[in-house]
């Protein structure tokens, strides 16, 4: 998951208190979405306002319209997420790649605010 249009949020903000609040927002999120992960997933990262995370596939749309609900309640911004569905012999680099590859598409096939899927 990464938030979307972040570069505009941050430099529309007319002093360094509205920069230091909105970096106090994104740290809380960060620092909560542990949270919203299954016990049988893994928070691999989760800083400002990107997220990866490894849960089960009948999890993992769930998982993400928690952590996109969260990061508008919490943050005050939209966030796409994409998500990488594979075998378990599939190596977690090309996962990765896939779901990176699916939140682009979020971003520039759906206009952001968007959840894409990989398999």
């Amino acid at each position: 998951m990464d938030g979307d249009q972040m570069g505009k949020t941050l430099s529309g903000f007319k002093n360094i208190d509205d920069h230091r609040t909105f970096s106090e927002k994104l740290g809380a999120f960060a620092n909560s979405v542990k949270k919203e992960i299954p016990e049988d997933g893994l928070l691999i990262y989760a800083g400002g306002d990107d997220v990866l995370a490894v849960v089960k596939a009948t999890e993992a749309i769930d998982v993400a319209n928690k952590l996109q609900n969260k990061f508008k309640t919490e943050v005050g911004n939209n966030a796409s997420a994409g998500i990488a569905i594979g075998h378990s012999f599939v190596p977690l680099q090309d996962l990765v790649h896939a779901a990176h590859a699916a939140e682009s598409r979020a971003k520039k096939t759906y206009g952001r605010n968007a959840l894409a899927i990989s398999i």
